[in-house]
């Protein structure tokens, strides 16, 4: 292979045989022979700058391609917007013409209609900027942007006053129905800007509501338990204060029924030593009720005279010294 690449009998076209040159020949013939007479070795250096310039056509065609290619569905759209466009104008001014003929006694509808004309002056001249006095009347969306219907008339100078000065008042009124046109896009989208923020403004308004509501909600909560521990603690207290006046009053009926059943004996006499220590509490009888068993202080046993009493009543004066 390498050889066959730089032998000299190896047969080759000529170098410019892309630009159209015909000769074929051995290797070791090219330089020698052919090239000092090949016509196209003159012009050598035009075909290599025409190459290049054609294939940066071919580069840029391909770029321009794609941007056709990306642009084709927007073009369809922007032409079904224009056709819907041209039918809405086209009913409208039918129904101007009809309503000027049965008014005006069938004077010419185009006097009498300046917004309507204003506004497909307008239309008119936002698709073809260089057009001023021609007006359409029908438009084809699948054939192309020209205006196949044209008035051959042209209009007066008043005339075109009045449609110019009437024109806003015909975009403004055909801007509603037409909501597939630019301006209705325009202003179906702030609409819809619009309306968001409303929205987002009355949800805020109504959490900050509910907020409020709800704290009020809750310390109304809050004092109402309060209250209810308040009253409950003072029932409490209440019954408390009634238990503890049921167990008093037990208390003083236990003392009368004791007192009752075992009645205090006879004071005994003042000279005796049972009548000096008579009133102390701490002397205890024995176990039959005699003064026999008791010995207080030193442990000496009480001489006493008299019937023995009975512990129940010293027991009872010290429940009355402790009430």
């Amino acid at each position: 292979m390498e050889h066959i690449k730089e032998c000299p009998r190896q047969i080759i076209p000529c170098s410019l045989s892309e630009f159209g040159c015909p000769w074929k020949g051995p290797r070791f013939d090219l330089d020698a022979i052919h090239i000092p007479q090949c016509p196209y070795e003159a012009i050598r250096g035009f075909l290599e700058i025409s190459k290049s310039k054609m294939e940066a056509l071919e580069q840029e065609n391909q770029h321009l391609k794609g941007i056709f290619h990306d642009l084709k569905p927007q073009v369809q759209q922007l032409r079904d917007q224009v056709g819907q466009m041209a039918e809405t104008l086209q009913l409208i001014l039918q129904q101007e013409q009809q309503q000027a003929a049965g008014g005006n006694g069938g004077t010419n509808p185009f006097g009498n209609s300046g917004g309507m004309l204003g506004y497909m002056d307008m239309s008119y001249q936002q698709y073809h900027p260089g057009h001023h006095l021609a007006h359409p009347l029908m438009m084809d969306r699948n054939d192309s942007f020209e205006m196949p219907g044209i008035m051959d008339e042209r209009i007066t100078e008043n005339e075109m006053q009045v449609m110019h000065r009437n024109s806003n008042i015909g975009a403004e009124s055909m801007t509603p129905t037409n909501n597939n046109g630019g301006l209705a896009n325009v202003t179906s989208a702030a609409d819809t800007h619009e309306l968001l923020i409303s929205e987002n403004e009355r949800i805020r308004s109504e959490i900050e509501t509910l907020t409020a509501n709800l704290a009020s909600l809750e310390l109304k909560q809050n004092m109402a338990i309060m209250t209810e521990s308040m009253r409950m603690q003072e029932e409490v207290q209440s019954l408390r204060a009634v238990c503890h006046g049921l167990r008093m009053q037990m208390h003083y009926l236990l003392l009368e029924q004791q007192n009752r059943h075992h009645p205090p004996g006879p004071p005994p006499p003042s000279g005796s030593p049972v009548g000096a220590n008579g009133n102390q509490p701490g002397m205890k009888g024995g176990p039959t009720g005699s003064g026999a068993g008791g010995q207080p202080g030193g442990g000496r046993p009480l001489n006493t005279s008299g019937p023995p009493r009975s512990r129940f009543p010293d027991g009872l004066g010290r429940q009355d010294t402790k009430l």
